[in-house]
């Protein structure tokens, strides 16, 4: 066994041979004798099984994009929720703790019971424990919502790179010639 290395050109006299990856209805682009240069389409194969796929392919990524849509706008709006509850919490507890100071007042000028007054201070107390309940909830609806919709696009996204392979496959379907030559 020997080693040798030489520069040359190689040509391929006798039949080289072109492989598909997909099988189907071959159209020939050139015929025997024409000059073709490197790159140029050789022949076409219709492959309707993979360009069906395709199409499936890419009619599953529409949807998966159209639900991650979907699920940005529905983290948008549970935001939006989350917010309106903290807020109306916020408001419950300015209204129960004006509450309570007039009722200290009248408690103090001898106008309320002391009944009222612990009523006023209890209310004032669950407004708090309401308010930070609010709060706490926004946050893990936001972080909900966030999630899913992560997902959603991550899923879109794997979709998305299937399609382009399916492309890419779709795409082989044109058989090129590998080197400048004559057919």
């Amino acid at each position: 066994v020997r080693d040798i290395s030489a520069d040359g050109r190689l040509i391929a006299a006798n039949s080289p041979t072109l492989y598909a990856i997909s099988g189907g209805t071959v159209t020939l682009k050139v015929v025997a004798g024409d000059v073709v240069r490197q790159g140029q389409a050789l022949a076409e194969i219709d492959s309707p099984e993979l360009r069906s796929k395709l199409a499936q392919e890419e009619a599953t990524l529409a949807g998966l994009e159209a639900e991650a849509g979907r699920a940005d706008l529905d983290a948008v709006l549970a935001r939006a929720n989350a917010s309106k509850l903290v807020d109306q919490a916020q408001i419950e507890r300015q209204a129960a703790s004006r509450d309570l100071e007039r009722y200290q007042r009248g408690y103090d000028g001898g106008a309320v019971p002391q009944v009222e007054l612990a009523k006023a201070q209890d209310s004032l107390k669950k407004a708090d424990i309401a308010m930070s309940h609010a709060q706490k909830d926004s946050g893990l609806q936001t972080q909900g919502a966030s999630l899913d919709a992560r997902n959603k696009r991550l899923l879109a996204d794997r979709q998305r790179a299937v399609v382009t392979e399916v492309k890419r496959q779709v795409d082989l379907l044109t058989l090129r010639s590998p080197f400048d030559g004559q057919v």
